[in-house]
């Protein structure tokens, strides 16, 4: 288990008032980097699992709280869960992208395997 905060790490390149409105979600560019070596698929599965993971208010319910604030009751004020980034450890954003559970379907991709290549192309 891993409890280091993600504040413990340089920020640099955030908007200090974007880590404000939206803690969490700021936090996962941390995470996508990795994706710099992985195959299409597999970054295309995380972003599955990270939308899937913020839609259904699983884990946060920032993205409803967010929802209410801006466009129920709009006033504007919405309450973060964590309320700042120093509340958000990497435990946390791992959670967003960790396999999917039982009774959620995992995204099947088509390029897994992919169709061969019949003819050229000719200019």
């Amino acid at each position: 288990m891993n409890s280091k905060h993600v504040c413990d790490e340089s920020s640099s390149g955030y908007d200090d008032d974007v880590h404000e409105k939206l803690p969490l979600p700021t936090v996962s560019p941390f995470k996508i980097r990795e994706g710099r070596f992985q195959t299409l698929d597999q970054c295309l599965i995380r972003e599955y699992r990270l939308t899937s993971r913020v839609v259904s208010c699983q884990i946060s319910s920032d993205f409803c709280e967010g929802v209410r604030a801006r466009m129920v009751d709009k006033d504007f004020a919405p309450k973060w869960n964590p309320p700042s980034l120093e509340h958000i450890s990497y435990d946390m954003v791992d959670e967003y992208f960790s396999p999917l559970g039982a009774f959620e379907s995992e995204l099947e991709l088509s390029t897994r395997q992919p169709e061969p290549f019949h003819e050229q192309i000719r200019i």
